[in-house]
């Protein structure tokens, strides 16, 4: 069964806001090496632009074409056009977009970097353009086909430790409270 286009979003969403969270969690797992130097965790983050791309996936087989991406990038311009009631979106129209597009305002997918020829307001082919070249950055293979693998951005993050004392030295964490490590 394929879920309607809302439910559809609202289950992005919340994936979404599911991972963010999840790497935003200053007690993700992590591997700590024996010395207590080093924790070392996988991260993973997603473009915001990537709530936009997987919307074109017509048939919903998780593989995004270049042309899936421009039958939704045209169907998505009519939409907003003709909700704008003009055939070229003022700033405040598309911020209004991406917005409702992907849930926030504050991303880098702003009409500065989609207005192209700069006059003030962004025309279908700027639209489409803009989109095309995320899809661009998307497709890291190079093979015309947007994997949702290629939409995750993976690496480590590696922080030095924290020194605490351990459960004989007591609680304390004030100034002067406990122990301090030996050093090396």
């Amino acid at each position: 069964m394929i879920p309607d286009k809302t439910n559809f979003k609202i289950f992005l969403m919340a994936l979404s806001m599911a991972a963010l969270s999840a790497c935003a969690s200053p007690r993700a797992p992590a591997e700590a090496r024996q010395d207590g130097e080093t924790i070392s965790s996988q991260t993973h983050i997603v473009q915001p632009t990537s709530m936009i791309l997987i919307e074109f996936d017509a048939d919903r087989d998780r593989l995004l074409t270049r042309s899936e991406l421009l039958a939704g990038a045209d169907a998505e311009w009519r939409v907003i056009a003709e909700a704008a009631g003009a055939d070229e979106l003022r700033p405040i129209d598309f911020s209004q977009w991406v917005e409702k597009a992907i849930g926030t305002k504050e991303t880098a997918f702003t009409h500065i970097a989609v207005d192209t020829n700069a006059n003030g307001s962004i025309g279908a082919y700027e639209f489409r353009s803009a989109l095309e070249r995320e899809f661009s950055i998307a497709d890291k293979d190079k093979d015309g086909v947007v994997t949702r693998a290629e939409l995750v951005k993976s690496f480590q993050v590696r922080q030095r430790q924290q020194w605490r004392p351990s459960r004989n030295q007591g609680e304390r964490h004030q100034r002067g409270g406990g122990r301090r490590p030996p050093s090396n």
